[in-house]
């Protein structure tokens, strides 16, 4: 510890003036931490646990003390199993304690025939068949390690994961896939052993759906569409989701189908998929003489001699059709045209034998043209 007073070094026992202000300054080893700060005995709360304190002489002597303890933290550690090899660590029995920022080394010696297939507590490598690991670790906190042993004979590869339709389409953001047996999670490129009962839960992002289910590239057929899919190991498993995005086709067209009356456009073209949601808009155009009498597939305006534009949302297939009828006219007393009629909007047709017929003043009028048949 170091003292300063105006700027110069002062040393323990030197004396100073009443109100002048003294700032000692500790230096700790890495394996202690400050626990408080005294002066004659009594601590310093405004100090606290800093590793500078400023204290002002006032009326008194002054003993200064800076209070500090070494952390140490247990470290235990062990094996699944004991038929699959030991696990030691260089001089520390598992329990012990060491100061923190001691580096410890685990050995993992395989009996036989197992191999290490992963850690708990560390990260550690894994191992072949047989095969001796060491895993150095810094303590930081208290560690409760623990290494995977598994017998090589009855253990299987193991992998999962999402996957598309389309070859080369990236991943959805947001679908995952994870896996669990008896309770635990389990990873991809863990190892099984035949007859572990495991069970899959995909996530699926807004506007995707599970297309399917495959094992070892062959659909699943008991697991269909559903979010989870249960599986029993045997052999070499390889898990995947099938997620893709949910594409509503859009398709239109206009009636007469020649387009004589009037044609029917849009922003797309028909067929086309769209995502969900996408607002498409269509646009029936009148030939010279008639007017958009009637939709199918969408609440859309009629009555118009002039184009008319409709703004659809996309949220599933849509199929829309505009009808077009010609303008009607009156009939005079020989039956030829007299006069003719306004465009009729939505109020002045009415549904006869599944034909349009104009109405004026409550009477129908038959369309010179005809109706749409």
């Amino acid at each position: 510890m170091s003292a300063e007073a105006d700027g110069a070094a002062i040393a323990s026992g030197d004396t100073v003036a009443d109100g002048v202000e003294v700032t000692f300054s500790a230096t700790i080893p890495p394996d202690y931490d400050i626990l408080r700060w005294t002066r004659n005995n009594n601590p310093i709360p405004s100090c606290g646990t800093n590793p500078q304190c400023a204290v002002a002489v006032s009326g008194a002597d002054a003993n200064v003390r800076i209070v500090i303890e070494q952390v140490l933290y247990a470290v235990e550690y062990s094996v699944n199993t004991a038929a699959g090899g030991t696990l030691t660590v260089n001089g520390i029995a598992s329990g012990d304690s060491v100061p923190r920022g001691t580096q410890v080394t685990f050995v993992v010696t395989p009996a036989l025939g197992y191999f290490v297939s992963g850690w708990s507590g560390a990260v550690c490598p894994a191992g072949a068949e047989n095969e001796r690991v060491e895993c150095a670790v810094a303590v930081r906190a208290p560690l409760n390690v623990q290494a995977f042993l598994v017998d090589a004979t009855s253990q299987r590869a193991f992998t999962f994961g999402v996957a598309t339709g389309a070859a080369g389409a990236p991943i959805p953001v947001g679908a995952d896939l994870a896996a669990t047996a008896d309770g635990a999670a389990l990873t991809s490129g863990d190892v099984a052993a035949d007859g572990t009962s495991v069970r899959f839960a995909a996530t699926v992002p807004e506007r995707h759906q599970i297309v399917r289910w495959t094992l070892n590239n062959f659909p699943i057929a008991e697991c269909g569409v559903e979010s989870t899919c249960d599986i029993v190991i045997s052999g070499d498993t390889d898990v995947r989701v099938v997620i893709a995005g949910v594409m509503p086709v859009v398709t239109y067209s206009h009636y007469p189908v020649d387009g004589s009356r009037g044609i029917l456009t849009a922003g797309v073209a028909s067929g086309s998929e769209v995502e969900t949601g996408t607002t498409v808009t269509f646009t029936a155009t009148p030939t010279a003489g008639h007017f958009v009498s009637g939709w199918s597939g969408a609440q859309c305006p009629v009555g118009s001699e002039q184009e008319v534009e409709c703004v659809v949302a996309a949220f599933s297939g849509l199929h829309v059709i505009a009808l077009f009828s010609p303008i009607a006219t009156i009939p005079g007393p020989g039956g030829e045209p007299d006069s003719t009629l306004p465009r009729f909007g939505a109020t002045a047709l009415t549904a006869v034998n599944q034909r349009f017929v104009p109405q004026l003043n409550g009477r129908d009028f038959p369309m010179r043209y005809g109706g749409l048949r």
